[in-house]
């Protein structure tokens, strides 16, 4: 059986070459897409594939781009344009890099609702033009997964990403090295698959599978602005109340110690109480990646649940940061604090 994937080129390090042809050793930016795909070599023989750039959202499309400009902009094109192609392909890889792979990933996971087949985000810690790169194989990879009729996988129908060895829920990875092949981890989930000599699929941990096509739609609109900050050993009340005042910021992402706590000063625990009584939600994740956020099993967490502080649960910091803004551009304040810990695309584990 043939499957068909369409392959979207973002950009990041797969493509990357020399910015002077001339000296090897000049800063890598991203080559277009012609290049790139005369660089893929004996792609899978049953998967038909089509390679194309990320849209533009005016009928053009952008030129590659390194992944630290990826923003809010692109997640939704890349919604609009999986969308646009839905009913013509059996699945989607996004090339994409590295560093902002994990916020795409999570914020595909909301913008794209029943979603019924795989969207496969993977890239590479090499580019594809190199000796010893993992472009290709994890291209390889990722095609397999998206064109799972031809692969005779379970279809996986969900926004995932597929690096080194493992496929990972997207919303649930988080970048941990930028050294090793295996450059993403899930710490609070197993992996959805394990990519060996046979490819093993985790079916108990899949999402379920809408029952039709026509419930899929693509969510396009990200409006809210949102701030990711962290407390640190000697953060100050001026310090942490400039950075809840920043004019047009509708929600936060706070990054706590331990299992969600914080410093005890009363001052700056009022901060954080005024932010949210002026209407801005503010949800606590943790610096460390494993684990879950339990505010009040310390004393110093408690503070924070008094101040109306919302626990993120085990969301990784990326996660929480798509969706809040997911949130906060469909729904007020109240609604979107009281959907945060609710567990919309297995994103966090439910209490």
């Amino acid at each position: 059986m043939r499957a068909k994937v369409l392959v979207i080129y973002t950009g990041g390090t797969m493509g990357m070459v020399p910015a002077d042809e001339a000296d090897p050793d000049s800063p890598l930016v991203p080559a277009g897409r012609d290049r790139l795909a005369r660089a893929i070599v004996n792609p899978p023989g049953d998967i038909d594939w089509d390679l194309i750039g990320l849209a533009d959202g005016a009928g053009g499309t952008l030129p590659p781009l390194d992944s630290s400009d990826v923003g809010p902009g692109h997640w939704t094109a890349l919604a609009a344009q999986i969308a646009a192609a839905y009913a013509d392909y059996d699945g989607f890889v996004v090339l994409h890099g590295t560093d902002t792979m994990a916020y795409s990933a999570a914020a595909l996971s909301f913008l794209l609702e029943n979603l019924g087949k795989p969207v496969v985000f993977t890239g590479s810690q090499l580019p594809i033009f190199v000796s010893r790169s993992d472009a290709p194989g994890n291209l390889a990879n990722a095609l397999a997964i998206a064109g799972w009729p031809a692969s005779k996988l379970p279809c996986i129908p969900e926004v995932v990403i597929c690096f080194a060895d493992v496929v990972l829920r997207g919303n649930r990875a988080t970048k941990v090295s930028t050294g090793a092949y295996r450059g993403f981890a899930s710490p609070n989930l197993p992996p959805l698959a394990r990519l060996g000599i046979e490819i093993a699929v985790e079916r108990a941990l899949l999402r379920s599978r809408p029952a039709s096509d026509a419930a899929f739609r693509a969510d396009r609109r990200l409006t809210a602005q949102i701030m990711d900050i962290s407390l640190y050993p000697g953060i100050t009340v001026s310090q942490l109340d400039a950075m809840l005042s920043v004019p047009g910021v509708q929600g936060y992402v706070l990054r706590c110690f331990g299992a969600g706590n914080a410093p005890g000063d009363p001052a700056l625990l009022a901060v954080l109480g005024r932010a949210v009584a002026a209407g801005r939600v503010v949800v606590a994740v943790k610096h460390c990646p494993e684990g879950a956020v339990e505010m009040g099993l310390y004393a110093a967490g408690s503070g924070l649940r008094h101040q109306g502080v919302v626990p993120g649960a085990d969301m990784t910091a990326e996660a929480a940061l798509a969706k809040l803004i997911w949130l906060l551009s469909r729904y007020d304040a109240a609604e979107a604090a009281a959907l945060v810990g609710r567990d919309l695309r297995g994103e966090l584990t439910a209490g």
